[in-house]
């Protein structure tokens, strides 16, 4: 977790987080795992327990897609989270890469696209790292 803005390092600068918090609850990051990994299994054990997570909050961590993709994320293993921003802002930093965390309310999953939808605010929206 980043506690403070740091000298850049190979021409990365590090982002305090506005909600320290955040990453310290254990369950919206196990509710991310879960989805994550229901996502990328072929095992329906693993894809049950991912939708039993819609409805509820999760984490997640990934880096920005393309230009116009507002606050949608690329998360590992090539899993587009598409995010609806409540109220809707831009909150994208103004970089040329950079890696965000976000938590928000697991709207829908497909699993044929790899893509996670969630319903969040702006600030549930936190930059981790710009470049």
């Amino acid at each position: 977790m980043l506690t403070g803005c740091a000298a850049p390092q190979n021409g990365v600068v590090q982002v305090p987080s506005k909600q320290e918090h955040m990453v310290d609850d254990e369950q919206l990051v196990k509710n991310g795992q879960v989805v994550l990994a229901g996502l990328t299994s072929a095992v329906s054990g693993e894809q049950e327990a991912a939708k039993a997570i819609v409805g509820r909050e999760a984490i997640f961590v990934g880096s920005a897609l393309p230009p116009g993709a507002n606050a949608d994320l690329l998360l590992d293993k090539n899993i587009v989270l598409h995010i609806e921003m409540n109220p809707d802002r831009d909150v994208r930093p103004h970089a040329v890469s950079w890696e965000a965390q976000v938590s928000g309310t697991v709207k829908a999953l497909d699993f044929k696209n790899r893509t996670i939808y969630i319903v969040t605010s702006p600030d549930k929206w936190q930059i981790r790292e710009t470049q």
